[in-house]
């Protein structure tokens, strides 16, 4: 309380000699934010970073993304991977095609043991044309908005095998715990001309049973990324 009463004489001052700030700021509101990577509800040290994969903790693919932090439940680590395209023969189409495959792995550290929350894995098989199979640059995020101290993961990944310049297909994960969420739909696309195609999606019937920021939070994140996405 005395922190607040020393700083709103120094707001006070600073919104004198603001010229290009027409906002009115309440003193008793002013709060420090937390450190970067830490949440209110206690979710901390949330990384982005590149860094060891504990001791047990399995995977398929090179690692193309990561996140580490730490929840009431303890320390978590989360990878998205992605295994080379294979070149395989194919009966359907009398020629040799391609498929690829992702995962992505949600582990909990335990007395020093990576313990598996959940898994995932998508893929395209046997395709004679361009092949997509891609996680959305930047869609992964930590974040805790039912303020329960427990984190949420949510995370975008395109797929399609098409010979032409449609919308492919669009996913949207996002887990508490070992509890799936997902929205479904195509990516969009601007041809120019005021010509769009695609950016629909669909909602799974399980945020029906979680908190509506769940779906709120979801729903952000598609419309964020989806343009991005091709």
């Amino acid at each position: 309380m005395a922190m607040k009463q020393l700083l709103f004489p120094f707001i006070l001052l600073l919104l004198g000699c603001s010229s290009e700030s027409q906002e009115v700021v309440q003193p008793l509101a002013v709060e420090v934010e937390p450190e970067e990577g830490t949440m209110p509800s206690g979710v901390q040290n949330i990384s982005y970073e590149m860094q060891e994969v504990p001791a047990g903790a399995t995977y398929e693919g090179a690692i193309q993304h990561m996140a580490t932090w730490e929840d009431k439940q303890g320390h978590h680590v989360l990878l998205l991977t992605r295994a080379n395209d294979q070149l395989v023969e194919s009966t359907e189409w009398g020629d040799d095609v391609f498929e690829a495959h992702l995962y992505g792995y949600h582990y909990v550290l335990k007395e020093g043991e990576a313990e598996l929350v959940w898994d995932i894995h998508d893929f395209v098989k046997e395709c004679p044309f361009d092949l997509w199979l891609e996680f959305v640059k930047q869609s992964l995020k930590i974040t805790d908005v039912d303020k329960n101290g427990i984190a949420e993961s949510v995370f975008m990944y395109k797929l399609a095998c098409t010979s032409d310049v449609s919308p492919p297909d669009l996913k949207l994960m996002m887990h508490e715990g070992e509890v799936k969420y997902a929205i479904r739909g195509e990516a969009q696309i601007d041809y120019g001309n005021g010509t769009v195609a695609g950016g629909e999606g669909t909602a799974d019937p399980a945020f029906d049973n979680a908190p509506e920021t769940f779906l709120d939070h979801a729903w952000k994140t598609w419309e964020t990324f989806k343009t991005d996405a091709y």
